[in-house]
């Protein structure tokens, strides 16, 4: 009953849209018909013979970002985004499904199942067990889906909670309470022993797949890490001569006055005073102009000073801009 009324409050271009309830002879005996799309991701993904453009992966990631937008500003978690959750029409139009796992949230911290969200997808907060998350686990998924869509393949595909988390320090650097803040806290994070490994590897792994783009690996890089840590991981290795002077104030992030943990989908592209996923879908535009010609990529300091004024955008606009005019 619970999916059902989701579905019903959640009704989007980029949400498969539920036609009609059908019930059968029994009383348990309920069928939902929804709209027919041609393809899943999974399974298209492993169809493919080459990767996604770059214009695609533009594409579709603006349409996930603008379904998973439209059922925060609802107050509702997906708590299972994946790539076999996310269906795909011959018209180009990417639609999110399976709300089975979807709950409502509160903006006040609230206990919640920890079993939730496919492994290869989950964030890390859930896989130390902990009972009181919130919407920042689905931005989590939504940094997975891009990644994986950039790379043609899987971030973490772990057998085993221990190895994805094992996977996560590999790429992302160990997180420790220095840099995430109450994570000692969480119930597995004493008993697990994780690798030490204090490097950001993003950039190394990704970077070919990303086109080069320093904006795009921003962008995946505050997906995955910004709704937690209090500062990224250095890049592996930093150099002396890039690091002297740097200190941990000047790595550290604006937290949202709304949620002291940073964790919408807004928040998590360091836009200030907003939660929604309005200004996070032009900063991947910009992202992703960028990242396909630079040459084509002209936002002026003018330009820019509008997008400010009407979408407020934050430090990733900001950056890309000036990237762009240089």
């Amino acid at each position: 009953m619970r999916e059902l009324r989701v579905l019903q409050e959640t009704r989007h271009p980029n949400i498969v849209r539920l036609l009609k309830v059908v019930t059968g002879s029994k009383p348990d005996s309920v069928f939902l018909v929804f709209e027919f799309c041609q393809h899943d991701m999974g399974r298209l993904l492993d169809t493919m013979p080459r990767p996604f453009t770059h214009q695609e992966v533009k594409s579709l990631m603006k349409q996930l970002l603008a379904a998973v937008d439209h059922c925060h500003q609802r107050w509702v978690m997906h708590r299972d985004i994946k790539m076999s959750n996310l269906l795909y029409t011959n018209t180009g139009h990417l639609k999110l499904c399976d709300l089975g796992l979807a709950r409502y949230f509160q903006p006040f911290p609230a206990v919640m199942t920890p079993r939730v969200v496919t492994l290869w997808y989950r964030a890390p907060e859930v896989l130390l067990g902990a009972e009181v998350y919130d919407e920042a686990v689905d931005v989590w998924s939504v940094g997975c889906v891009f990644g994986e869509l950039l790379r043609h393949a899987p971030l973490f595909p772990a057998k085993t909670e221990l190895e994805c988390l094992k996977m996560h320090c590999e790429l992302l650097g160990t997180p420790t309470p220095s840099i995430w803040k109450g994570i000692e806290e969480l119930p597995h994070y004493k008993t697990l022993r994780l690798p030490e490994q204090p490097y950001n590897y993003v950039k190394q792994k990704l970077g070919n797949a990303a086109g080069g783009s320093q904006a795009a690996l921003d962008l995946l890089n505050r997906m995955l890490m910004s709704a937690r840590t209090l500062y990224f991981p250095p890049t592996c290795p930093p150099s002396p001569a890039t690091t002297k002077g740097i200190t941990k104030s000047h790595l550290c992030i604006n937290i949202s006055p709304r949620n002291p943990r940073c964790s919408s989908i807004a928040n998590t592209m360091m836009v200030a005073n907003t939660h929604t996923a309005t200004t996070a879908i032009l900063t991947l535009s910009l992202t992703s102009a960028h990242m396909l010609d630079p040459n084509k990529a002209c936002v002026t300091s003018t330009m820019q000073s509008v997008f400010d004024k009407q979408t407020k955008i934050g430090v990733l606009g900001m950056l890309l801009a000036a990237e762009v005019e240089s």
